[in-house]
């Protein structure tokens, strides 16, 4: 392995990782978040837990689908095919877990989040409310003690 020596060595180096999983529906192509794209996941967490209804991620602790949500793209434009609003995120999150579970694996794997992070991650939305059996956002028992 050759030393960087310079910046541009450095930046020139690096390729952002993608992975292809295969799902009942077919296959899609999962990304690595960029630094700046995980720096800015995890301060909407940290948001949404000093904030009520910060975002839809920390008012309806939709970690994992907001993460999906982030790193799935189309693989000839390299575009992701989910937005961040609260309908998509809602519609990901009522997909069959086992999928969206190997789908969130991979990302978070390319992404460099860890089970320890996930668990910090997620330990800072205890208060969010979740979702029912329809999609709608019920109110954890924490937020419906300190109202």
């Amino acid at each position: 392995m050759s030393q960087i020596t310079n910046a541009e060595q450095f930046f020139g180096s690096f390729q952002l990782e993608q992975r292809d999983v295969v799902t009942t529906a077919g296959v899609i192509t999962v990304k690595a978040m960029t630094a700046g794209e995980r720096d800015k996941f995890e301060a909407k967490v940290a948001k949404g837990a000093t904030k009520a209804n910060a975002s839809p991620l920390a008012s309806n602790g939709l970690f994992r689908a907001t993460l999906v949500a982030k790193c799935v793209i189309n693989k000839e434009t390299g575009k992701r095919i989910f937005g961040d609003d609260q309908a998509t995120l809602t519609k990901i999150a009522l997909m069959p877990s086992r999928t969206i579970n190997r789908i969130y694996n991979v990302a978070a794997e390319l992404s460099g989040i860890t089970e320890s992070d996930e668990a910090e991650l997620t330990e800072s939305m205890g208060k969010a409310s979740t979702l029912d059996e329809s999609g709608e956002p019920q109110p954890s028992e924490a937020k419906l003690e300190a109202n």
